[in-house]
């Protein structure tokens, strides 16, 4: 009588082929842009404003060093950021319209803040990525 064969061991795993990290904050700031243009989060209504527009504050702040990839948007302005140190700030004057902000970085909590005219109108704490908007109108 024969022994039966013991059965193989089991293979080996290949080690997971994940994308860089890069890639992934990339992806999750794409994300976020989308997230910003299909939706305006918050209506703010002013009284003032006059033909030269509102004053525009973009605030990002972290609690790591590494500097981060900032996408500031406004009516038809925008601008694209890469490396930039943190705390990072922008103002401009914007009309009536809808203005944010998106933030990524490789690590720690990300803080935006948006400002219209001096006013807090948004303000989102997230990791990695994080993102401001708002629907300015008078």
């Amino acid at each position: 009588m024969t022994t039966p064969a013991a059965p193989p061991p089991p293979a080996e795993r290949p080690a997971r082929a994940g994308l860089p990290k890069p890639v992934l904050v990339g992806l999750a700031v794409v994300g976020a842009v989308a997230l910003f243009v299909g939706s305006a989060a918050l209506v703010y209504t002013l009284n003032g404003g006059g033909s030269a527009g509102h004053e525009i504050r973009f605030e990002i702040t972290s609690t790591a060093t590494d500097p981060a990839t900032v996408n500031w948007s406004g009516n038809a302005d925008s601008e694209i950021l890469t490396n930039e140190p943190l705390p990072w700030s922008k103002t401009v004057s914007l009309r009536d319209g809808i203005v944010g902000v998106t933030a990524s970085a490789p690590a720690g909590v990300l803080t935006c803040r948006l400002l219209v005219d001096g006013r807090q109108v948004d303000r989102n704490q997230a990791d990695l990525v994080v993102n401001c908007s708002a629907t300015v109108s008078r």
